[in-house]
């Protein structure tokens, strides 16, 4: 799984760049508590990397190595969950020698209820990318889930973060949403692994 990985990091360098430079400073200038700019950038590479497998041809010889079937899935999801955990907490040291006044709190939880919707974003993106081939279904519905995603995972993200006032019990909230979208990702990478070995994808 390791090695996947780094082959993503190498097709994605780009990003890994982009988040170094423009992270800390969108978060100094442009943050605000309804920012979506890193489930943005985890749609966009998801896209980009599915779309690079077909436009290289390699499904293939990817499906050819001697790893489970299952790793596929979970290292490119892996893979957009760490890099959208680098850009939150870059994003947020911006914020926190930015312009605003936030406290490290809502920093916090603002951090962690982003996170946990890139980690139903990511797997999510991934598996209907790969296992959709019709191009409308694919594009329309994986753009149809990623704004139900964005919009329920915002909405909530705001009601979590509204029990602030409840002090640490309002953090032991947070966290045990966080705990809730690690099992969402789970469910979603075994359900895809699922269809994926009844579905011919070479």
């Amino acid at each position: 799984m390791i090695s996947l990985m780094k082959l993503d990091f190498w097709l994605m360098r780009w990003a890994m760049l982009f988040m170094l430079i423009f992270a800390p400073f969108a978060g100094a200038l442009f943050y605000t508590d309804a920012s979506v700019t890193g489930l943005i950038l985890i749609f966009i590479m998801g896209v980009s990397l599915t779309q690079m497998d077909e436009k290289q041809q390699t499904r293939r010889f990817m499906l050819s190595l001697p790893l489970p079937l299952k790793t596929f899935f979970q290292a490119r999801t892996f893979f957009l969950i760490f890099i959208g955990a680098f850009w939150l907490i870059f994003e947020a040291f911006g914020r926190i020698i930015g312009i605003g006044d936030a406290s490290l709190g809502d920093i916090f939880m603002h951090v962690t209820t982003q996170f946990a919707t890139m980690m139903v974003l990511a797997p999510i993106t991934i598996a209907m990318f790969t296992l959709l081939n019709h191009p409308v279904l694919k594009w329309g519905l994986t753009f149809l889930v990623y704004m139900i995603i964005i919009m329920v995972g915002g909405m909530l993200g705001l009601f979590i973060t509204s029990f602030t006032y409840l002090g640490l019990l309002g953090y032991v909230f947070n966290v045990v949403y966080l705990f809730l979208a690690v099992g969402v990702c789970w469910l979603i990478l075994w359900i895809a692994n699922k269809i994926r070995m009844r579905v011919d994808l070479v």
